[in-house]
């Protein structure tokens, strides 16, 4: 009788000490797991987390920051001023000169910064691309493209086929410049276009889209859209200096965006 009784007693004991021991290693498991699982969700927050935000500012540019896989590597040497083109019609021809006669002249205030112009009047779509490819070929390549152009080819250029030759060009630019960010300058209204502007706003929706996809920024002219007579000339065409002066805020706000996307250089100074 008692070794039955001495039996039972260990056998009790071992299955407490078994019972404790198990739950002991779930607990280290789902602790473990738990662990993992958290270190999981972290890394997943960190890569999808955008480093700028997309909010529009005073003068209406937005940039985004590409993927992690896609970033654009900072690979300007030390002392090497950072090189900024801006391209386009008549609007960047007009915008270069009441640059030159303003404070901060055509290097925008940006510090290490050097700002290049090519506006040409009359300009195409067809002609951004190899100018911006024969201008590469003289000089210091750029790491921050902004383009205003497209307009001049709306009355002749079917929408469909204009957004897929600027769709084209915007990913043919990578393979020239690696570390581009290319920024797109929205199409301004013109008093002379009032049947185009359903096309304008669709293909700057479409064209701006496509920019943000490829880690670009968007310059929208918020305060040049809607009736903006009292900002063009006479000619409905072209913007008076009031115009200009709004434009080029536009722009250099653009390029800070860019900037800032390439490591933060190159700020603006104060006046």
């Amino acid at each position: 009788m008692r070794s039955r009784m001495k039996g039972r007693r260990r056998h009790r004991g071992y299955s407490r000490e078994r019972s404790e021991s198990h739950s002991s290693d779930t607990s280290s498991r789902d602790s473990d797991m738990e662990g993992r699982s958290h270190g999981q969700v972290g890394s997943k927050n960190r890569s999808m987390e955008p480093a700028a935000t997309q909010e529009p500012s005073a003068t209406g540019s937005t940039l985004l920051q590409p993927p992690a896989d896609n970033a654009h590597p900072t690979v300007i040497p030390t002392g090497t001023p950072t090189m900024v083109w801006i391209i386009g019609h008549s609007y960047v021809f007009w915008a270069a000169k009441q640059a030159a006669v303003r404070p901060m002249g055509l290097q925008l205030g940006f510090r290490d910064v050097q700002v290049r112009w090519l506006g040409i009047r009359g300009m195409k779509w067809e002609q951004v691309f190899p100018e911006v490819l024969n201008a590469s070929r003289a000089t210091q390549v750029p790491v921050v493209l902004v383009i205003h152009a497209g307009g001049n080819d709306m009355v002749s250029v079917r929408r469909p086929e204009l957004i897929a030759r600027m769709r084209v060009d915007f990913c043919r630019f990578p393979t020239l410049f690696p570390a581009l960010v290319p920024v797109w300058s929205e199409m301004i209204p013109r008093s002379q276009w009032p049947a185009l502007e359903r096309t304008r706003k669709a293909l700057n929706r479409v064209v701006s889209h496509h920019i943000q996809t490829l880690g670009g920024g968007v310059v929208r002219h918020y305060q040049l859209e809607g009736d903006n007579r009292m900002l063009l000339r006479k000619d409905g065409v072209h913007l008076n200096d009031i115009g200009l002066d709004i434009f080029l805020s536009g722009i250099q706000d653009g390029i800070e965006r860019a900037l800032f996307l390439l490591g933060g250089g190159g700020g603006r100074t104060s006046l």
